[in-house]
């Protein structure tokens, strides 16, 4: 093969390897929003590095809106709902109570405690609106004519509920009674109170007033 032979055969195979290298792709880097708004999976951006990889959409709600939309006894979770007998044979559900404080307190009619609690709720019944404020006394596993002479002995006039099987108790399970629950107007425990009550109209009206 002659010099010039030569040449121009290694121009050629130059030729045809340039052809080749142009022909191939170079590859395409872009943004998750990029990515995102094409439909295609996302990639790394190689300027900045690994990006955080995508949320899903099936991660849960943040805890505090679980406390307010499961039922439990903690201040703050929504107040396990209940259907129970009236002393006045009706029925009472505490969810049919929604748009009302309500002040629900676990009594027994042999404690000497709760009469007192009792007696001192009750101005505190009289001195609001039954469209902004309800009570419901919660009296469990207790037979109805005990029920009904404690509230005609003490003059009781604000819903007063059996809990005959102690289902209610059980559900709410107060450490001791007299057991009081402040709800909001949405069912949900804004206080708990355990401790024996004496003199309460003007401790707990400013308590009332504060949700």
């Amino acid at each position: 093969m002659s010099v010039k032979s030569f040449y121009i055969a290694l121009l050629l195979i130059l030729v045809a390897f340039a052809l080749v290298f142009n022909s191939c792709e170079a590859p395409k880097y872009y943004d998750n929003a990029t990515a995102t708004s094409a439909g295609r999976p996302q990639l790394n951006n190689l300027a900045t590095g690994p990006l955080p990889p995508a949320v899903p959409s099936s991660v849960p709600p943040a805890l505090p809106t679980l406390m307010l939309a499961l039922p439990c006894t903690n201040v703050g979770c929504l107040a396990p709902d209940f259907n129970l007998p009236t002393s006045d044979q009706k029925e009472l559900t505490l969810s049919s109570l929604k748009g009302k404080k309500v002040v629900l307190a676990f009594f027994s009619t042999t404690c000497s405690a709760c009469i007192k609690a009792a007696l001192c709720l009750l101005p505190l019944y009289a001195s609001w609106p039954r469209d902004q404020l309800e009570m419901v006394f919660v009296v469990s596993g207790e037979q109805f004519d005990d029920v009904q002479y404690w509230i005609n002995t003490y003059g009781i006039n604000c819903p007063v509920v059996l809990d005959s099987s102690g289902k209610v108790r059980d559900m709410y399970k107060p450490d001791q009674v007299p057991a009081l629950y402040f709800l909001s107007s949405e069912r949900v425990i804004k206080v708990r109170e355990y401790s024996p009550v004496d003199s309460c109209t003007e401790q707990f009206n400013a308590l009332l007033r504060q949700y």
